[in-house]
């Protein structure tokens, strides 16, 4: 089975760079790899969870796949969980639903041989909304069915925390939930890859016979410049291969991407614009 994760593709309906981005993926994406499945782990929208016409545009650019594409919400797909939320944008029903009426599930299982491969909305987790409760009832149901002996796991959050910075925690799954999910899966969690962070990283945790993690790229725009980032910081997307029981994921990238800090990208600053005046 060969997937293709995207993540953080931030498209706005004002179009511009991460519209062109993906685009250009797209189209390099069907002529070279014809894959099974696209998967993409969230910031599907440019930054605002409230814009219906970001969700519509988003739909229609990922129309030029051609292999079938899940979606799983980001945080400015439906808001986070958390004390402090940024910009006041917290994870809510509404939202929620908002975002499945437009992408579908925010959840998905697909099940290949030896592998169960499993997406599931990270923001849900922690929120104690009771969509949370749904999600953790359909993720024990999904895995005590009989079959695949090989997880594969897909969220937007990472699983761990990138760094042990405590300050750090809201950019992974809270830690109680991230324990549930490794008691339910156990060992047959062979791989995990998330969004969120706007830069590639392939390492096994926590050791060499551990799952490998993998963060993806983001389409649309490359992270905040860090000095002497140990991070691998270029657009692109993870290219999935399954094969028995064996798994593994590589950067890919065409060659004419427009690699830009968001911080320089009109339609970006425009809609961080926008929320900051209701706020």
């Amino acid at each position: 089975m060969r997937l293709v994760q995207i993540s953080d593709t931030h498209l706005s309906h004002l179009g511009g760079i991460t519209t062109a981005n993906l685009g250009r993926i797209a189209s390099w994406v069907n002529a070279t790899f014809h894959p099974d499945l696209i998967v993409n782990t969230g910031d599907i929208v440019a930054a605002s969870p409230d814009q219906p016409l970001d969700r519509a545009w988003a739909l229609q650019v990922h129309a030029a796949f051609q292999a079938p594409v899940v979606y799983l919400p980001g945080n400015h797909d439906v808001g986070e969980p958390g004390s402090v939320p940024w910009k006041g944008l917290a994870i809510t029903s509404e939202r929620v639903a908002a975002h499945c009426d437009v992408f579908g599930p925010d959840r998905f299982a697909a099940r290949h041989s030896e592998w169960l491969v499993i997406g599931i909305n990270s923001e849900l987790l922690g929120s104690g909304l009771d969509e949370e409760d749904d999600q953790w009832r359909w993720l024990e149901d999904q895995l005590a069915e009989p079959g695949p002996a090989r997880v594969l796991l897909f969220s937007h959050k990472p699983l761990w925390l990138p760094r042990t910075t405590p300050s750090e925690a809201a950019l992974s799954i809270p830690d109680r939930s991230r324990q549930r999910i490794m008691t339910l899966i156990g060992e047959r969690l062979a791989a995990v890859g998330c969004g969120h962070l706007h830069r590639y990283r392939r390492r096994p945790r926590p050791e060499a016979t551990g799952p490998l993690e993998v963060w993806a790229p983001s389409t649309g725009f490359i992270g905040q410049t860090e000095t002497e980032s140990p991070y691998f910081e270029q657009l692109g997307v993870v290219e999935w291969h399954l094969d028995g029981n064996a798994v593994n994921a590589w950067f890919r990238a065409p060659a004419d991407l427009d690699e830009r800090e968001g911080t320089s990208i009109d339609e970006m600053v425009r809609t961080v614009a926008d929320l900051d005046a209701v706020g």
